[in-house]
């Protein structure tokens, strides 16, 4: 069965696609009368800026398909395929031409990789449309889905090589949702992914789903690879794309997809004033980055070889240059040490003249490891670490280059956070000090997308205790809780906000200093932080009893002297805590305010039996 025009056909499909005219007669009308494009604008997620458009398939309705998938895979039987491809390219890369602001941007353009299959397929028809309607190469990313088995084909991976090669860019499409993602991920070494909408959307498993995102979004960084997040539809989602270091959005929240030319514009203003008012934007390293970055010579990737030469002369202390394409994004780096075995034969530089001729610089480009200003020296240095160059990493802000970070640079900066984390730490239980304290507190406040739970430890009768013992014993009592917490929490590492991978790190340790620790917890639910916290202060006092003299053990009570000096008897120590609930969708803002809040409950958790106050703030 066939369908043409909306109308099934008994006849076999190879009838129609024998006959030379059957593609003019019925596809391209349809192409031309029904098929159109609509496109949807991704952005960087901090300035708005566009850097790119999908272009989407329109009209298919018209010609009687149940979906787009239908169209291809109908096309695909009818052997039609190839010249499908082909006509929507044409019709698309009209448009493009004719508008401003899509010439100069990248479109994504899906692409059905069974086309190589098609017996009429033949490698670069694609340029000679990028040629007629003067469209650089740059400009075009092909998508490639992974809705079909690409590992299936043999020739795709030296196809994509070869796409590369001439300087379009490749996106792995819906990542996460089709087959063999990872085989794709290798085999293609793709310039985006893209995450499929179904992970964006918060439901019951948004925690596993940040988790899948956050660890996509780490590998993709460590290859290179730019990350595009799809379907966004709210600023609860954008927040959750930002916050797990994806690149780009898509989406409803920025722009729905259109054919009307005057929408299409190069920047979202509310996409920048949404990351200008977000309050989630804590102490990073952009500063330190920004101070130790060097504003090295660049090219383009259209310069001449002499370009290249005149560069390394004129700055004798340059050893390699950063290559930019058309949109200023860093692709690689040039080496002078790989243009020696040119210089220094006979007739080299002839030799690579010709070369760079007709392949271009791009012959000469070598990879190099590039990284947002937005990111964390640590999750900078692993993209180093995994690289294979030793000169540092490109920098970028919203995605354009900005300067280079040499190696050297990038050891001081971590050096320096080593020194400050030390600073902020407390000496005897090596927890979290007070300023990263607030600074989890400040960014719980704004996380109003779940709920979050402050609590506040306090120990009962420490000071007759450290009276009595002594402060070598009262600081046994300190790090006896120190353990019994962090082993109750199952943390090897806590949560910081230094920590690019927190969105597994649940829990937050802290020690405010003498006998009050703070714990933070983002995503649990009541009864869980419940249990966690009388867990907790039942295994203290039951173990905090073998510091004590055994006539006192066995007493259950010291005697010390009061703060009004008197005698008195006192209990063994024990440990009270305040729970704070910030209800899923409160924001606030005022974190003096919820030190006070807390402050009270610790005291009053003191004359409670039991020890522990819960008080909850709703939206």
């Amino acid at each position: 069965m066939v369908r043409t025009s909306g109308t099934s056909f008994d006849s076999p499909f190879s009838r129609f696609h024998e006959a030379s005219d059957y593609f003019e007669n019925w596809w391209l009308p349809i192409i031309k009368d029904q098929f159109h494009f609509e496109f949807e604008p991704i952005v960087n997620l901090t300035s708005g800026e566009v850097m790119g458009f999908e272009a989407l398939l329109r009209g298919w309705q018209s010609g009687g398909f149940r979906s787009i998938p239908d169209v291809f895979d109908t096309a695909f039987k009818e052997k039609n395929l190839f010249r499908l491809e082909l006509a929507l390219r044409e019709k698309l890369f009209a448009e493009i031409s004719n508008h401003a602001v899509l010439r100069e941007k990248v479109t994504f353009i899906n692409v059905d990789q069974r086309v190589i299959l098609m017996p009429d397929y033949k490698r670069g028809e694609t340029a000679k449309l990028i040629e007629k309607y003067q469209i650089p190469i740059s400009s075009i990313c092909f998508e490639i889905s992974e809705r079909y088995d690409f590992n299936t084909v043999k020739q795709a991976v030296e196809l994509i090589k070869k796409v590369k090669s001439q300087g379009y860019k490749i996106a792995l499409d819906d990542f996460g949702t089709g087959y063999s993602g990872m085989q794709q991920l290798y085999n293609t070494e793709a310039d985006y992914i893209k995450i499929d909408r179904f992970f964006v959307s918060e439901d019951e498993s948004a925690f596993r789903k940040r988790l899948f995102i956050a660890n996509i979004v780490h590998l993709a960084h460590l290859l290179g690879i730019t990350v595009i997040a799809e379907g966004v539809e709210n600023e609860r989602e954008y927040y959750l794309c930002k916050e797990l270091g994806c690149d780009y959005v898509q989406g409803y929240f920025v722009k729905s997809p259109s054919t009307d030319f005057r929408q299409i514009v190069g920047q979202y203003s509310h996409i920048q004033e949404i990351n200008d008012k977000d309050r989630r934007k804590l102490k990073d390293d952009r500063l330190m980055l920004k101070n130790h970055i060097e504003p090295l010579p660049t090219l383009k990737t259209d310069s001449d070889i002499e370009d290249v030469f005149n560069i390394f002369r004129d700055n004798p202390q340059c050893s390699f240059i950063p290559i930019l394409n058309s949109l200023k994004e860093p692709i690689g780096i040039i080496r002078e040490s790989g243009l020696k075995q040119y210089v220094y034969s006979p007739y080299g530089r002839e030799v690579l003249k010709r070369i760079a001729k007709s392949k271009g610089v791009m012959e000469f480009l070598s990879s190099c490891p590039k990284s947002e200003l937005r990111f964390s020296a640590e999750k900078i240095m692993n993209t180093f670490s995994v690289s294979q160059g030793d000169e540092g990493i490109m920098m970028t802000e919203g995605g354009k280059y900005v300067g280079f970070l040499f190696a050297s640079d990038l050891l001081k900066i971590l050096n320096e956070k080593n020194l400050e984390q030390a600073r902020d730490q407390n000496p005897l239980t090596k927890l979290n000090g007070n300023q990263r304290i607030t600074d989890f507190i400040n960014r719980a406040l704004t996380l109003s997308d779940m709920a979050r739970y402050l609590v506040y430890f306090d120990f009962d009768n420490f000071k007759p205790f450290n009276d009595k013992y002594g402060f070598r014993r009262g600081d046994r009592a300190i790090l006896l809780f120190s353990d019994i917490l962090k082993k109750a929490t199952s943390m090897g590492s806590f949560y910081s906000e230094r920590n690019e991978s927190e969105v597994d790190q649940k829990l937050f340790l802290g020690h405010v200093g003498g006998d009050d620790f703070f714990l933070g917890s983002l995503g649990k639910n009541i009864d869980e932080v419940l249990q966690l916290v009388k867990s907790i202060c039942t295994q203290y006092c039951k173990e905090v009893a073998d510091l004590y003299d055994p006539a006192d053990r066995e007493a259950g009570k010291i005697r010390s002297i009061d703060r009004e000096g008197n005698p008195k008897d006192f209990s063994l120590l024990t440990v009270s805590a305040g729970i704070l609930e910030l209800s899923q969708g409160f924001k606030y803002d005022n974190q003096e305010e919820i030190g006070k809040i807390l402050a009270q409950m610790k005291k009053s958790a003191k004359g409670l039996n039991g020890g522990i106050t819960l008080a909850s703030i709703l939206p």
